[in-house]
């Protein structure tokens, strides 16, 4: 049985795995979800770690962006 924070935490690495798909579709879709990985991650995490991340898995993406 997964922790309560695995099931918590699942949803999270779902939207960040779609990040990296080949499927654009799929990488838009888990743009538009990344309010809630941002709520869940908090303002510092967000900006630390999420920002950079995204920018570096989008970098040369413009129609995702």
């Amino acid at each position: 049985m997964a922790s309560k924070t695995q099931e918590q935490l699942y949803p999270l690495a779902v939207l960040l795995d779609e990040l990296k798909s080949e499927d654009q579709k799929k990488r838009i879709t888990s743009i538009k979800g990344l309010t809630t990985v941002a709520v869940a991650l908090g303002p510092d995490r967000t900006r630390n770690e999420l920002f950079p991340y995204i920018l570096e898995l989008l970098d040369d993406e413009v129609e995702v962006l």
